[in-house]
Parts: C-alpha cells; sequence; structure tokens
C-alpha cells in the first residue's frame, strides 16, 4: 500500500442485504438507471429480473411490483420494446391503465406510502423531477397529529426524501432549487436546509484527494471522493512499468499514463482507491464495472462486475490500494480510430457509496 501524491437510498426500494452479489448489482443497476441509459442495458435488466424473479416475489413485499413500474416507466420514456419476462405482463398492464393496479399507479392525486415506493421506482427509471414533485409535496409539510395513514405516507416521504438526497446528485440539486425559490424561514427551509447539509456533508467529511501541500484537489471526471473513500481510473500504455513501480517500496508512487494509444497496442486500466467502508470482520468490499464506448457512442465492451478490494483489510493509515482486477484493450486493425470513453462504476457494497469514474483515449495509427 502507497500514499499517491497527485500531480495533477433508493436502495431500500430494492432489497440488498438478502440476497447473493449478483442481486445486490441487479438492484443498483435498478436503481441508476436513469444515469446512463441505454437500450442494451434495458433487455439485459428485464433478464435479470426474469433470473430473480424467485427471490424477488417470496417475501410479498412489492418488489415485484416496483420492478414492473420501472420496466413500464423506461419502456415509456424511451419507446423500447418490453420483451417477454416474469414482468413482462404486468408491465405492459401498468401502462395499459386499466385495471384497478394500473390506475392506482398512474393515478398521481393519491398517496400512501406503496405510491411512494412508485414514484421513486418511476424516478430510477426515468431521472424526471416530476416524480420529485410528487414527493416533494409530501416530505415538505408538517408532520400530521392524527390519522394514521397520513402520518405514515408524511413520515415515509421526509425519510426517503432525505435518504435519497445522499444517494443522488439529481435529488441534492432539486432540493437546492426548492431552497432558492422560498423567501423566508420555515419548516419547510429547515428541511431542505437539513436535507442538502446530510447531502453536502457526505461529501466533505474528509479532505478526500490532496495534493503535496494537504491541499484537497476538486473531484474530476477521473477521480472522485466521497468522505473517506476516494477512487482513481488510471490507464497506461506502461503496464510493467506501472506494476514495477506499484511493486517498489516508497512512499509514493509514479504511475505512466497515457491518453493516446496506438492501434494494437496494449492499454491497460486500473482504479487505486482508499478509505473502503469495513464489515464488522474489518474486511472490505469494493467492486466495479468498467464500459468502453466508441468514438460514435456505441459500447465497444461492458465488462462483467469485477474485484477492486473485496473480503480484504482496508489499507491501513490512509495508504492507498490497487485494484486487484484490472481491464486490458486493443484496439485492432478492423476496429475505429478516434476519442474513446472508459466508464469505471465503483461501488462500496457495505457503505453503499458509488461513484462513476471517466477517462479518455484516442486511438491512432501505428507509427
Amino acid at each position: 500500500m502507497k500514499k499517491l501524491i497527485l500531480l495533477i437510498a433508493l436502495s431500500s426500494l430494492f432489497p440488498l442485504s438478502a440476497y447473493a452479489e449478483s442481486i445486490q448489482d441487479f438492484s443498483y443497476k435498478m436503481t441508476y438507471f436513469y444515469l446512463e441509459p441505454n437500450k442494451d442495458a434495458f433487455n439485459n435488466l428485464q433478464k435479470s429480473a426474469d433470473k430473480f424473479k424467485k427471490e424477488l416475489t417470496k417475501n410479498g413485499n412489492g418488489s415485484d411490483i416496483l420492478i414492473s413500474v420501472l420496466i413500464a416507466r423506461i419502456s415509456q420514456k424511451h419507446n423500447w420494446q418490453i420483451i417477454d419476462s416474469a414482468f413482462s405482463g404486468r408491465a405492459k398492464e401498468i401502462l395499459s391503465g386499466k385495471t384497478d393496479l394500473s390506475k392506482f399507479i398512474n393515478d398521481d392525486s393519491k398517496a400512501n406510502p406503496a405510491k411512494l415506493d412508485v414514484w421513486w421506482a418511476s424516478f430510477s427509471a426515468t431521472g424526471e423531477t416530476k416524480y420529485l414533485e410528487n414527493i416533494y409535496k409530501f416530505a415538505s409539510v408538517e408532520l400530521p397529529k392524527s390519522g394514521a395513514r397520513e402520518i405514515m405516507t408524511v413520515g415515509a416521504a421526509k425519510w426517503s426524501f432525505k435518504s435519497n438526497c445522499r444517494q443522488h446528485e439529481r435529488v441534492a440539486k432539486f432540493a437546492k432549487s426548492k431552497l432558492k425559490a422560498l423567501d423566508k424561514d420555515n419548516k419547510e427551509t429547515e428541511f431542505l436546509k437539513e436535507c442538502i447539509k446530510q447531502a453536502e456533508g457526505k461529501q466533505s467529511k474528509s479532505k478526500g484527494w490532496v495534493d503535496k501541500q494537504g491541499n484537497r484537489i476538486p473531484d474530476k471526471d477521473h477521480m472522485k471522493s466521497i468522505g473517506d473513500f476516494g477512487a482513481q481510473l488510471i490507464i497506461t500504455d506502461k503496464e510493467d512499468e506501472m506494476f514495477k513501480n506499484w511493486g517498489t517500496p516508497s512512499e509514493t508512487v509514479y504511475f505512466p499514463t497515457t491518453t493516446t494509444i496506438q492501434r494494437n497496442k496494449l492499454l491497460t486500466a486500473v482504479v487505486v482507491f482508499s478509505g473502503c467502508a469495513i464489515d464488522k470482520n474489518g474486511n472490505c468490499d469494493l467492486r466495479m464495472q468498467m464500459t468502453v464506448y466508441q468514438p460514435s457512442g456505441k459500447i465497444y465492451s461492458k465488462l462483467p462486475v469485477m474485484e477492486v478490494w473485496s473480503g480484504k483489510p482496508r489499507p491501513e493509515n490512509k495508504m492507498l490500494g490497487l485494484s486487484v482486477d484490472y481491464m486490458r484493450l486493443a484496439i485492432e486493425s478492423h476496429e475505429p480510430l478516434g476519442k474513446y470513453r472508459i466508464d469505471a462504476k465503483v461501488m462500496d457494497k457495505i457503505s453503499g457509496d458509488t461513484m462513476l469514474l471517466t477517462t479518455y483515449f484516442t486511438a491512432v495509427e501505428k507509427k
């Protein structure tokens, strides 16, 4: 482990802890679908839902209905076809608006705790703020003194809004816009300030990445931090030198990076991290998924979820760790030249923190 001196809640809707790694990834993809919507991801999500039908329906907690809502909303927003699956029938039923269930789901004038979950699932599918508006109507008012359903609905709205304000930048941005529109302090402004404080506090519990003088370096596309948890996506065309430098005892380490790669030459992408959360045994569980996009924007390659640092103790004294798994690629003779994009979605399975790291390289002809 080395120090690197840089020179340059929605998940509550879809249960996580009871299931294995694969269904955790499925839950994550549903919760944050709106960030990177594409047809292939939509089809894969539907197939994954099929795979986990038994687990999703056996508890009777409504997860199956919420998945159907999410599938219906994605199809509706992007005009993508719903493929045959365990949840396709109910998703199409929701879009039809003809049954009692579909009428309840599509009627935004009626609310209870179950409807809040429907709105959050709809937000996960589309990212549209109209669903946040619906939830905010109940989250922003004082808790009623009577009426069991009203108390439960407002209480659930307040809790879920605060939780997702911490987990979703778009929800925090929405809260800030609401606060800006208010001209005097009251219970509503207090609620919004508390939500925003929690969201910003999550981003500033520690300095994160720092320079040689100890000053915090602002987040960049390829390098971000959430509290003590930091991660950086690094690409190099000098893999041997990079690993040699990492394995040489020293206080700091130099990574030979690149932004250009010649055709048929090997490019390596790794993640450097610090401050991962630990479980009761003192071990971390960091995962990542890398996706490469061609200059046209089409997916070039989407790798399965890989290990960053799992089942291992957290590096001590804020030292850094290097991802166990990493990606190699080479742009071959039949593949297009130009500017490629690499996304690394880094997930701390213990804290629930996630970050999307992005970097670019340009593929050129071999000299």
